[in-house]
């Protein structure tokens, strides 16, 4: 039925309900399961701040994407792991950063993905609720079909 299923995950509950049914799905159809984590930018900048003070004291440095990676690598890695046990044998991950309605849509487009499964609800902040949910976002600028996982 779908070829190519994108999971949004950000380490919430309901985005790890949102991987679960995704891999029954994937695993079912023996479809690809691709999963997205999107860094806001201003969370980014944050990180960036906390590393900097890092980077003086250790003599590291740190590049955009390695920030990026070091703030999606947990999410992601138990994300597939939860997938991978379910029996899905095609998964790959990937990071972003920006709005993750958007980001998300985007990336769906990118990959080529036939389905967005996204979580009702994630650790959104207060900027996530004045302007409308992730998956309203996603539901809205996707091209695809979206299933919202509760």
């Amino acid at each position: 039925m779908y070829d190519h299923i994108l999971v949004a995950v950000d380490g919430s509950r309901h985005a790890t309900q949102a991987v679960e049914v995704a891999a029954e799905m994937a695993q079912a159809c023996g479809s690809r399961l691709s999963l997205v984590h999107v860094t806001r930018n201003a969370s980014f900048r944050k990180l960036h701040e906390e590393v900097a003070a890092v980077e003086r004291s250790e003599h590291f440095e740190f590049s955009n994407t390695d920030l990026l990676e070091i703030v999606g690598h947990d999410v992601l890695a138990e994300a597939e792991q939860l997938a991978r046990g379910r029996g899905v044998k095609q998964v790959d991950t990937g990071t972003r950063i920006g709005r993750p309605g958007d980001e998300v849509a985007e990336h769906a487009e990118a990959i080529g993905a036939d389905l967005i499964v996204t979580g009702t609800r994630g650790l959104s902040d207060l900027p996530g609720i004045l302007l409308g949910s992730v998956s309203h976002r996603i539901i809205h600028l996707a091209t695809v079909p979206v299933l919202v996982v509760r």
